[in-house]
């Protein structure tokens, strides 16, 4: 359901974000908890102590957190160099 149910409180918080309000906004006009929001953070910070490398990780918490726009976080992950497994 989290990403294809209308029910979903994670779609729908993403929608708001898309149409450009800010997420405490939304956060503090939520009566139920929206587990992305706070899995963001978790995950951004999980990253940073063990110095993991997590680019969308980090550009969803620069939204999130920092109120970047998402246009532009989404422009500068698109730049970013394809890793290759080996």
């Amino acid at each position: 359901l989290t990403t294809t149910s209308s029910l979903s409180r994670n779609k729908s918080f993403g929608l708001e974000i898309a149409k450009g309000r800010a997420p405490k906004e939304i956060i503090d006009s939520q009566r139920s908890v929206v587990e992305g929001y706070k899995t963001t953070e978790a995950a951004f910070k999980l990253a940073e102590k063990y110095h993991i490398k997590a680019n969308l990780f980090s550009g969803v918490y620069d939204i999130l957190y920092r109120e970047e726009d998402p246009r532009r976080v989404l422009k500068k992950l698109m730049r970013l160099p394809i890793s290759q497994v080996e």
